[in-house]
């Protein structure tokens, strides 16, 4: 995984105002290695990740999707919406800080709309839901990155 980048993550100043609290741009749909990812680097000040809840429309299909991610130092539960709901949603629960309700960006996203998506995310005054940042950047931001490139040439 040399090809890898920095973790693409933004977070609300102000957590908890409703709406989103931040967004995260995982870099492929296997859901194990993104949150391996996310969990070892998340920002310390913003807490220690015990938990996650995400959509599974979001992630590659698996016939047994795992309970729990082990990470460099711990193990942490995962567990997915009821019936497949929440798209394009991810609940972080930190130790001592709460939940955190992220909006996941498609890993296809362009550039510039990851970029956007993230920004919108983390506004802190903004009660945006995830689909509808999804629906503000249109539907470009679903399209593999190839077809979006040509498409904006």
């Amino acid at each position: 995984m040399d090809d890898r980048v920095a973790l693409r993550i933004s977070l609300a100043e102000r957590p908890g105002l409703g709406g989103l609290d931040g967004g995260w741009w995982p870099q492929s749909r296997d859901l194990e290695v993104e949150l391996r990812d996310l969990i070892d680097h998340f920002p310390g000040a913003a807490g220690r990740i015990v938990g996650v809840i995400c959509s599974q429309p979001d992630w590659e299909d698996s016939d047994d999707p795992a309970s729990h991610i082990a990470t460099r130092d711990r193990r942490v539960e995962v567990s997915r919406f009821p019936g497949g709901a929440d798209t394009h949603l991810l609940i972080i629960r930190t130790a001592g800080h709460g939940r955190l309700h992220m909006l996941v960006v498609p890993p296809t996203a362009t550039l510039t709309l990851g970029k956007r998506a993230l920004r919108l995310a983390a506004h802190s005054s903004s009660r945006l839901s995830p689909a509808l940042v999804m629906r503000t950047l249109g539907p470009a931001a679903l399209r593999p990155v190839a077809v979006a490139a040509a498409l904006t040439s």
